[in-house]
């Protein structure tokens, strides 16, 4: 019993430092988030019926239709393809953008997409 009691009352001055590097994103958007009027089929999807471009770019990027589109799924789409394609950003960026830009920021994942030839048009 005195080994436990002087074990547990030995100080530990020195904690464990992190052994991981942040992961480091350097690319950008190959389009921008008002850069949506070039395909007009595109923007006009993505404006005036916008659950059924979020359906429609959930299956482009191999994602569960069953989630209930709104803002939140958009932002979760849009970490998932910013982080497989190393995009700068941030998570609250992507929350923001979905729940401010959700069109745009549809568009812009949809075009993403089409760019880095997951997709056709």
């Amino acid at each position: 019993m005195s080994k436990v009691a002087s074990y547990n009352s030995t100080p530990r001055s020195i904690q464990p430092r992190r052994m991981y590097t942040p992961l480091d994103f350097q690319d950008d958007w190959q389009y921008g988030l008002c850069e949506c009027c070039s395909d007009c089929k595109i923007c006009c999807l993505g404006f005036f019926c916008v659950p059924c471009m979020e359906c429609i770019l959930m299956t482009d990027a191999r994602e569960y239709i069953g989630t209930v589109p709104f803002a939140h799924s958009t932002a979760n789409l849009r970490t998932k393809i910013r982080s497989t394609y190393r995009i700068k950003g941030s998570l609250d960026g992507d929350a923001a953008t979905s729940l401010f830009c959700r069109c745009c920021a549809l568009v812009q994942m949809k075009k993403e997409l089409m760019a880095r030839g997951e997709i056709s048009n």
